[in-house]
């Protein structure tokens, strides 16, 4: 039996949420009403302007965004505002403050441009003249942004250069011991040859046999596509000739390529280097950093890495 009286957590979660909902809707309403209010005023300015109040249009166009912080937040009634306001302190020969309606007008927007038909000369010329001296400013601090990066950066260039110095200094005189493998040497496409440090035989291993590689790779899917595919009566034989040649093709290229593998494999045994003392360099540096021989085979098929 429920207590008459006390609201259950049900109806207290009810009230909640409407009174959430009515403060919600009240925000919206005074956003509203703000922004209408904004866009009356504005209106009222501008036709005292155009009525050539201009006393009465400064006093107005003061109250949107005369202080430290506009009172308008619309950043195009802002500008607007800026706008007429500069003409108005410009016809009542307030300059300076024309101008710097005129100078925090070009800084929100710097392609700001004055409709002539609706300006007078004197104001469409005061506001050129602001803006020549606001793009002058403007590219003097772009200037001076660029000269401070530049000095950043040189001066970040002279640290890595005697960074660079000093490690190749701590580097010279300094060798370091790798242990190789019989393993890694028994690897085709020079990776032996590599690890003993003959480097232009390795490359040259690698690179010949590659080429023999996807061209044995190559003839064999020829010869597997001809053999496969049905062709008319009338052109059976030629057919045939060409996958004989295809095929003869893949044998004298897969054999080349074996006998070269063993030969390469053969050489990095018979020359095989169980240590192999390097001198360190700057380009090494004190950390350890090495460089890699990579050796691909194939159109991504697998890929051996070797780092020496």
């Amino acid at each position: 039996m429920r207590t008459i009286g006390r609201p259950t957590i049900r109806e207290r979660g009810g009230v909640t949420l409407c009174i959430a909902t009515l403060c919600a809707c009240a925000a919206i309403c005074t956003t509203t009403v703000v922004h209408a209010d904004d866009l009356r005023d504005f209106e009222r300015a501008r036709r005292a302007y155009e009525d050539a109040s201009y006393r009465r249009a400064a006093s107005m166009f003061e109250a949107l965004v005369g202080g430290e912080v506009p009172r308008i937040r619309n950043p195009a009634l802002i500008l607007e505002s800026r706008k007429y306001l500069g003409a108005s302190y410009l016809l009542l020969r307030r300059t300076e403050d024309a101008e710097r309606q005129f100078g925090l007008l070009l800084q929100e927007d710097s392609s700001y441009r004055l409709d002539p038909v609706r300006f007078p000369k004197a104001v469409q010329e005061t506001f050129d003249r602001v803006r020549a001296r606001v793009e002058r400013e403007q590219k003097r601090a772009e200037a001076e942004a660029a000269r401070r990066e530049e000095a950043q950066r040189r001066a970040e260039l002279r640290r890595l250069a005697q960074q660079n110095e000093q490690l190749r200094q701590e580097a010279q005189g300094q060798t370091t011991e790798h242990q190789n493998s019989r393993l890694v040497a028994t690897i085709p496409f020079g990776v032996g040859q590599l690890q003993n440090q003959h480097r232009n035989l390795g490359l040259t291993l690698a690179i010949v046999q590659g080429i023999l590689a996807a061209g044995s790779l190559a003839t064999f899917w020829s010869h597997w596509i001809v053999r496969r595919r049905d062709v008319p009566e009338v052109d059976q034989d030629r057919f045939r000739r060409l996958a004989r040649s295809l095929r003869i093709s893949n044998q004298t290229i897969t054999g080349t390529l074996a006998a070269i593998m063993l030969a390469g494999i053969i050489d990095a045994h018979v020359r095989f280097r169980p240590r192999v003392s390097k001198q360190r360099d700057s380009a090494r540096g004190s950390g350890g950093v090495h460089v890699d021989h990579t050796i691909g085979v194939g159109p991504g098929a697998f890929q051996w890495r070797v780092r020496f």
